[in-house]
């Protein structure tokens, strides 16, 4: 189960002619954050004294924050099959609600108060607010008042309550409400009634067949259902189910390979209805040359592509770490790595000695890098699911009968058994290397 632990900060107390200033998701699977998001969000109007006295946000900070338009289909895309978590949740989730709707998009997650799970959990406590919470259970919060402050002690919240209640009492306090099916008006019932619940990618296809929406599922059938559970009222969304012919899936056994898939025909056939896939991903990439005295250098150089490219990574600061750990572990002048290049206090190396470290450096480091298969469950009990990752390139990926021999796989290359999940796909697509569809099996007789 996930849920998106949410928190707002708002122009005013409702929804209706306020609108949202701040936003923070926490995703939990119950074990671990598998992804953090947060943003300013810029509402269009002046922010009353209040507001900023009390949340330390002015107007100044959000003039160059994106509208809620601008980050509907990112945030969509991190809280769908969730259950929305959040303090007082109808508050928060009033706001989200009113701006998606505003946007013409319907956007009804079962919901779950931590409020009613505190007062469940920690009976007796003389106020429930947040600020109070955290002060009778020692919860620390050192950015009250923030949307990302107040949800992570939210989630602290949420997980000692967990621990008391156990999981179904939690569900027992989630809140769905049953909803009509509104099918398009192209699409046969039967196609929608006959798809799977199982995990993997689904594509929403126009009358020519092409995908207008592509998305990935734990269970298909019920992701599937979340977009026709409520009636069209706005042009945009009346138009877009009015391009809806026909819904294909691949089943993929692993979240895991779901995401990885749903990611790559996004970036390939472009669907007009898909939005945060489509953002072209920055990459820092780490360069190396000869300069003009012989000696062997590192840059570092955002985006496009070039000669030499030793490592990338997806941000800035990833980038620089990396350097500095190289520095370290090789003994390296920080000048010549493209780290504090105007200290010009200390004499440069010796030419040889440094061109023949740095090279030990890179070769030990490449070293460390293995490759490996990462092992799944199958699209039914009779195969497995393999990655294969050579260093930090995704080369391929595929099934296999379950009844395969071990020792061949053992033979060919280590492989990792795991149960993968979508904390483990997010840090898979941080690489900024392409992966390829290409069937596990031709992957690996390609590599020889």
């Amino acid at each position: 189960m996930r849920y998106a632990i949410t928190d707002i900060e708002t122009t005013g107390s409702h929804a209706s002619g306020n609108g949202i200033i701040e936003i923070a998701v926490i995703v939990w699977d119950d074990h671990e954050i598998v992804e953090e998001y947060q943003t300013l969000v810029n509402p269009g109007v002046k922010l009353p004294l209040y507001i900023s006295t009390l949340t330390g946000i002015n107007d100044r900070m959000l003039e160059s924050a994106p509208p809620f338009e601008d980050i509907a289909d990112e945030l969509l895309e991190i809280l769908r099959d969730c259950i929305f978590v959040a303090h007082n949740v109808s508050f928060d989730y009033s706001f989200i609600k009113a701006s998606f709707e505003h946007l013409g998009i319907s956007w009804a997650p079962p919901k779950l108060d931590s409020i009613k799970l505190a007062r469940k959990a920690f009976p007796g406590l003389r106020s429930y607010g947040l600020g109070n919470i955290c002060q009778e259970l020692n919860i620390r919060n050192d950015a009250a008042h923030r949307a990302m402050g107040d949800a992570r002690a939210t989630l602290t919240l949420f997980d000692k309550c967990m621990g008391i209640l156990g999981s179904e009492e939690v569900m027992a306090l989630t809140i769905e409400k049953n909803k009509a099916l509104f099918l398009p008006a192209h699409l046969d019932r039967e196609t929608f009634e006959t798809l799977p619940t199982t995990t993997g990618v689904y594509f929403l296809l126009n009358k020519q067949q092409k995908p207008i929406y592509i998305g990935k599922a734990k269970n298909i059938k019920k992701r599937v259902y979340q977009h026709f559970s409520s009636s069209p009222k706005s042009a945009r969304m009346q138009a877009f189910m009015a391009d809806i012919f026909d819904v294909k899936y691949e089943e993929t056994g692993t979240e895991l390979l779901a995401l990885l898939i749903e990611d790559q025909r996004i970036r390939t056939d472009w669907p007009k209805h898909n939005g945060a896939q489509k953002k072209k991903p920055q990459h820092y990439h780490v360069l190396r040359y000869t300069d003009q005295l012989g000696y062997e250098r590192l840059a570092i150089q955002n985006g496009g592509k070039y000669q030499g490219i030793v490592r990338s990574f997806n941000s800035q600061s990833k980038t620089t770490a990396w350097l500095y750990q190289l520095a370290e572990e090789g003994q390296l002048d920080h000048r010549l790595l493209g780290l504090n290049m105007f200290d010009l206090s200390l004499p440069m190396p010796a030419l040889e000695a440094h061109n023949n470290a740095l090279e030990e450096a890179l070769r030990k480091n490449d070293a460390a890098m293995p490759s490996y298969l990462l092992k799944g469950k199958g699209r039914n009990d009779s195969e497995h699911s393999f990655i294969y990752l050579e260093k930090q390139t995704i080369k391929g990926y595929g099934f296999i009968s379950s009844t395969s021999d071990e020792q061949w796989w053992d033979a060919m290359i280590p492989v990792v058994p795991t149960e993968v999940n979508a904390a483990m796909a997010l840090r898979l697509l941080e690489s900024p290397y392409p992966y390829h569809s290409t069937p596990l099996l031709q992957a690996l007789d390609s590599e020889g």
